[in-house]
């Protein structure tokens, strides 16, 4: 757990973050929050909140509203002319940049660091990166989708969804909603409808069509869906489904017909909440569109 996730989690709004932010916050009284006036860990630890973590975590959104915000901007361009001095940037926002301007800027970053042999470099990239990966603007997505590798952009979307990037992490282990179940897929779909709603329904048709959906199967084959540009076909399904000396056994199942049904029932469990949550938002969805229209007329 980083230092203030749990004053994270207690924060509403983009108001909210501003204050604890430049100390105007009313705080528990903890050592802990003492010094978070103008920390930027503070602000580090917001914008990583849900990467490389155990569970998957979503953004309230008051806090996603502060990341789209102008001060967040502010803050991260103050940051980097710290460490690229040499940068020069425009009046706008990170959400208002083209592809190459924001390219610019991430190129300059390398150039510093190369040149003056720093060992920040990652940890900057990194921090910047997720900033980006969340923005909403036209201008930062497209970035991301026309300069990121594929592996890349998998890696991306699955660590900050409470998984591992390498399917060999969770080796021929069972369907365990431990290590995924449908929270994490409904968090992997939004990610990917965040950059385009095709690949969000293609990744719906991906999850029908995994047969098993053990950690290690699904990782394996979401990663060549994004491989093959977020797009399923048949190919894309991880090889390892379909072999039989493939061991998925849970140590209380003794017999093959119970290991069978163990993963059956488990897989149809997660697809089926799955697709209850993604239902329940196209009927809201449907229903505000319905009163929009009603209140036009």
């Amino acid at each position: 757990m980083a230092k203030y996730d749990n004053l994270i989690d207690q924060l509403e709004t983009k108001k909210d973050v501003l204050d604890v932010f430049y100390g105007l916050h009313d705080l528990p009284s903890n050592e802990l929050y003492e010094h978070t006036s103008h920390d930027k860990e503070f602000i580090k630890n917001v914008i990583l909140r849900d990467w490389c973590r155990r569970e998957p975590y979503t953004y309230k959104k008051g806090i996603i509203n502060f990341i789209n915000s102008k001060e967040l901007s502010d803050i991260m361009k103050e940051e980097i002319l710290k460490t690229s001095p040499s940068i020069k940037f425009s009046d706008k926002d990170f959400n208002d940049m083209t592809p190459d301007e924001i390219k610019k800027i991430r190129n300059d970053i390398r150039l510093f660091y190369c040149f003056h042999d720093e060992e920040d470099d990652e940890n900057l990239s990194a921090i910047l990166d997720q900033y980006l990966m969340k923005l909403d603007g036209s201008g930062p997505k497209e970035y991301i989708k026309n300069n990121f590798s594929k592996r890349g952009f998998s890696s991306m979307i699955l660590l900050s969804s409470g998984l591992c990037s390498e399917g060999s992490y969770y080796y021929r282990q069972p369907v365990d909603r431990n290590n995924l179940n449908e929270k994490h897929l409904i968090l992997i779909h939004d990610k990917l409808s965040h950059f385009d709603k095709k690949y969000a329904d293609e990744f719906r048709t991906l999850v029908k069509n995994i047969k098993t959906l053990s950690a290690e199967i699904f990782i394996e084959s979401f990663n060549n869906f994004v491989i093959n540009n977020c797009r399923y076909d048949d190919s894309v399904v991880s090889q390892e489904e379909n072999n039989e000396d493939y061991q998925y056994v849970p140590v209380y199942t003794s017999t093959e017909i119970a290991k069978e049904t163990y993963n059956r029932v488990m897989t149809n469990d997660m697809k089926e909440e799955f697709e209850k949550e993604l239902f329940y938002r196209e009927r809201k969805e449907k229903e505000e569109q319905k009163i929009c229209q009603i209140k036009k007329n």
